[in-house]
């Protein structure tokens, strides 16, 4: 896939969750599932293709900052649950 372009990568994955939703929404119980990982499966071709997108115009000595900006924004959610239980007593 290295031949394609970004805009096309992300036409690619777009497409693909919208097929997976699509698929969800018109199936029964058992072709749920196989719906749900054509969905996921677009989602995953979309996260490192919106890291490149998003590095591409960027000098090299900007792209850590960038990089971890870009995984605060997924992390906090469950960072900030982990944190609590952890301090909470045993008991």
């Amino acid at each position: 896939m290295t031949g394609l372009s970004t805009t096309m990568l992300l036409g690619l994955a777009f497409s693909v969750i919208a097929m997976g939703l699509v698929a969800m929404g018109g199936t029964s119980d058992v072709g749920y599932a196989g719906a749900a990982f054509v969905g996921l499966f677009g989602a995953g071709l979309l996260m490192p293709t919106l890291l490149t997108w998003t590095m591409n115009p960027l000098p090299f000595e900007a792209r850590g900052l960038r990089t971890a900006v870009f995984q605060s924004m997924f992390g906090s959610a469950s960072s900030d649950r982990h944190c609590r239980c952890r301090s909470s007593p045993p008991g």
